[in-house]
């Protein structure tokens, strides 16, 4: 197919290079009587966090997702968005307490079991939702919770981002490599319980449009300036299908592919640790010649004329 080709030998390319000159380093040597400096390494991450968040314990294990319902409201102007999520989960055993996640920077504004508020603790990323009496194993619950946050820029690889398009135009972009969905949005943070289908509103200011996964199901103008656009996402089955998106930057009236991620996991990310290895082992002249000549080895197969320096 031409967009195949088109993808293994240009876009793929840009893709790479936009990821070199994204970590391309500082001056190449110190200034005469400076000393070189030496990266900062980020503080190790508490054990007790990176236990939450990884294990597989009780308050995880004691229920099974079966959907998500996730509403809310972007505001370009402030940098910030809220709504809910309603989660709907089967209980696999007796318990009244399950264990969800949400980035400690994200604010909840309650949680809600019908009309009945419930109580929760918060423990780095872990929210912790506690029950007035057991839930009973095979009971099938949904509960709604209520949040909201503002964009933390400095995360390049997860959460979600406000930027601006070249003419200036409001550009958002939600990523879950890496950091995980709860970055943006309250959930289950576990990749071995999936639900089985999700529900997605967003709320976004006329004038704007939102691409999201799954199938566009309808749009609703909601008379005060936004527009609120809907889809539905199904996992038939226990099958966990591929899941293949595509991150796209408009530019001149086009959309070019910048980044593939294939089951969460980015090719831009996945190329820009290579590169970076590269670089400091053997520099930046090297990691240019690699990728030219690799790109010379694929025009190659594929018939196409060699790009010019």
């Amino acid at each position: 197919m031409t967009l195949k080709r088109a993808f293994s030998s240009k876009i793929l390319f840009a893709a790479v290079c936009l990821t070199v000159l994204t970590s391309l380093p500082g001056p190449q040597g110190p200034l005469r009587g400076q000393q070189p400096s030496r990266p900062l390494r980020p503080s190790p991450p508490d054990p007790r966090a990176v236990a939450l968040r990884g294990a597989y314990g009780r308050f995880r294990a004691n229920n099974h997702l079966l959907s998500y319902d996730l509403d809310i409201r972007v505001d370009p102007a402030t940098k910030s968005w809220g709504g809910k999520n309603t989660i709907r989960f089967r209980m696999l055993k007796d318990d009244s307490r399950i264990q969800l996640d949400l980035s400690a920077g994200l604010k909840i504004e309650k949680i809600m079991l019908g009309a009945v508020e419930l109580p929760y603790t918060r423990e780095f990323d872990a929210v912790f939702v506690d029950f007035p009496k057991p839930l009973k194993k095979g009971s099938t619950i949904a509960v709604d919770v209520y949040y909201s946050g503002r964009a933390a820029e400095e995360q390049r690889y997860g959460g979600i981002s406000f930027r601006t398009d070249p003419a200036g135009r409001p550009w958002i972009t939600t990523a879950c490599q890496g950091a995980g969905a709860m970055t943006w949005w309250p959930n289950k943070e576990q990749q071995r319980d999936r639900v089985e289908n999700m529900r997605l509103r967003v709320a976004i200011p006329n004038g704007l449009t939102d691409v999201s996964n799954g199938r566009l199901t309808g749009q609703t103008d909601l008379g005060d300036g936004n527009i609120e656009v809907r889809s539905t996402i199904q996992q038939p089955g226990a099958a966990s299908p591929v899941q293949l998106n595509y991150s796209l930057h408009q530019q001149n009236g086009k959309w070019l592919i910048y980044d593939v991620a294939v089951d969460n996991i980015s090719i831009a990310a996945n190329y820009r640790n290579q590169f970076n290895r590269v670089i400091n082992n053997q520099g930046f002249d090297t990691l240019l010649a690699d990728l030219r000549r690799k790109q010379q080895g694929l025009e190659d197969q594929l018939g196409t004329p060699h790009a010019h320096d």
